[in-house]
């Protein structure tokens, strides 16, 4: 197996400038870099990950915590993009679930810490102020994803909920819908309290009274909502606005089993724009589109920006948009 010595003697360069290109140092002349990557190609010589690590006083990897399950419609979406991301510009990554029963994320971090140059919290179940201050005050980056908070020197990646809901509403108060039911989450869940606020600026922007009756609780759950088919019909709203997909195929599912059809007798919208593997795929729901593979491209981009040249962070929320299907 080819060593660094062996591409040096090959491309006719020091070792050190071997070292460099592997660094992806600037300070290297373009006609050389390829010249050595060619002959790294051509012996397929592969660097020894601890030796880079030594060299440049990185890791090379980036940490992810999540509260949820690898297979989670959602937060899966946005922990595969930071990983390939990551991948592209030679980083690795590792990941960690917390479970509900823990407070705080001390054991991952410990399990990760001298071993990755960044974390990344995934969702509001991991987010914990104590932790993120322990780590930004060591200079360690840190990036939260949909924490529902703002830490000073911490990236924080999320959308406007109230835009985006209030959004949804205008949409189908302008294909003609006036009774529109709303389906929301948990109410200790800070999204949940966002998209609400979204969802009452609408109707009185549009003159529309609010009306609690058509307001259902569908607990980020599938089968939740399925069981709230018949309520939905009993509250006489023309169209269903579901802060999530999973609640909005529920739905579905429930409404088509009670013999309605979708959106015959009622529309239903959703939140997110995922992809479901195990839920129907002959439903094609409209919803509001997150933009999860520009956001994880932006986490993984901007924390190894901040690892490489020592950079801060900042707040950023992406835009959303409504992807037009069949179900209103």
């Amino acid at each position: 197996m080819a060593n660094i010595d062996d591409v040096a003697k090959s491309a006719d360069v020091s070792r050190s400038t071997v070292s460099r290109v592997l660094l992806n140092s600037k300070n290297v002349k373009e006609s050389t870099r390829q010249r050595i990557l060619e002959t790294i190609e051509k012996l397929d010589y592969r660097p020894n990950a601890s030796a880079r690590s030594l060299a440049a006083k990185k890791n090379f990897t980036i940490g992810i915590i999540s509260g949820y399950a690898l297979n989670d419609p959602f937060y899966s979406v946005i922990a595969e993009e930071i990983c390939n991301v990551c991948s592209e510009y030679n980083y690795g990554t590792l990941i960690s679930i917390r479970s509900n029963s823990e407070a705080t994320n001390e054991k991952q971090i410990d399990m990760m810490f001298g071993k990755v140059d960044a974390y990344v919290f995934l969702g509001l179940k991991t987010f914990c102020r104590k932790d993120v201050d322990y780590l930004v005050n060591k200079n360690i980056p840190v990036a939260l994803f949909k924490s529902g908070k703002s830490v000073d020197g911490a990236i924080t990646v999320d959308i406007d909920n109230v835009k985006s809901s209030a959004m949804a509403i205008d949409y189908l108060v302008q294909r003609g819908h006036k009774k529109i039911a709303f389906m929301y989450g948990d109410v200790t869940n800070y999204e949940t309290v966002l998209r609400t606020k979204g969802y009452k600026q609408a109707l009185e922007n549009n003159n529309i009274a609010f009306d609690p009756s058509l307001v259902l609780e569908g607990k980020f759950s599938y089968y939740a909502a399925y069981k709230m088919a018949d309520k939905i019909i009993a509250s006489g709203a023309s169209a269903l606005f579901c802060e999530s997909d999973v609640m909005a195929h529920g739905a579905i599912k429930g409404l088509m089993d009670l013999k309605y059809t979708i959106p015959g007798d009622i529309s239903v919208m959703g939140f997110d724009n995922i992809k479901f593997n195990n839920f129907e795929s002959f439903i094609e729901l409209t919803t509001v589109n997150q933009p999860l593979y520009e956001m994880g491209r932006y986490i993984s981009e901007t924390l190894i920006k901040q690892i490489e040249t020592k950079s801060s962070g900042g707040k950023k929320l992406f835009k959303t948009d409504i992807i037009e299907r069949k179900t209103v």
